[in-house]
């Protein structure tokens, strides 16, 4: 559990290391818990400390740069273990959204984690899951989510999550082409730190 806080220097050095020492803490805390509740439940799949840093931290650190791109509520779809909310929001005070986790110890996870960091205010757990077939219609300023659709199934779906002018997160390994109905809004490549794996996040909103 000790290697969790230099793991996550590591991952911070990489990607954010302007980053203030108050935020960073949190982060470290968040890491922690994640890698103490692992302990006893696989949240992840992911046992080394620094590949667990990456993926609970980078992608979300990614989207802090471009925070201005996703309005508020944003909706997490399939949040998992590793959330992208959660790190987002303590990176940033202005995050408000919905964390959609239908399996039972992730959820019960990601409300620790609320509670543990004072989150609950701007942050709440959905335990339900979203239909692709039919989500709920106009929920949301933001949409994200990881690893859990493709992005030929996950746009349609962030579509009928999003408000007018609201935007969408895809995260790939290669940079997708841009579909028909959509406006790129931001894209940004990185690498995972420790694996090196390549990223691809890019910001899209619905055409008018």
């Amino acid at each position: 559990m000790t290697a969790a806080a230099p793991a996550v220097d590591r991952v911070l050095q990489a990607l954010a290391p302007a980053l203030p020492e108050a935020p960073r803490e949190r982060l470290r805390a968040s890491v922690l818990e994640l890698t103490r509740f692992g302990a006893h439940t696989d949240l992840t799949g992911v046992r080394d400390p620094l590949e667990l840093a990456a993926v609970a931290l980078a992608d979300a650190l990614v989207l802090a740069r471009h925070r201005s791109l996703l309005g508020a509520p944003v909706w997490e779809v399939g949040a998992g273990g590793a959330s992208l909310l959660v790190p987002l929001a303590l990176v940033d005070p202005t995050v408000e959204g919905v964390l959609v986790e239908p399996r039972q110890k992730r959820a019960t996870f990601l409300r620790l984690c609320l509670g543990r960091f004072g989150l609950a205010p701007r942050l709440r757990v959905s335990q339900t899951r979203v239909e692709p077939e039919a989500p709920p219609r106009a929920v949301c300023q933001g949409a994200v989510s990881r690893a859990v659709y493709a992005p030929e199934q996950w746009l349609p779906l962030a579509r009928a999550l999003l408000r007018p002018a609201g935007a969408v997160v895809v995260l790939t390994t290669e940079a997708p082409s841009v579909p028909e109905g959509w406006t790129a809004l931001a894209q940004e490549r990185y690498a995972l730190p420790g694996t090196g794996a390549p990223r691809v996040a890019t910001w899209l909103t619905a055409a008018p």
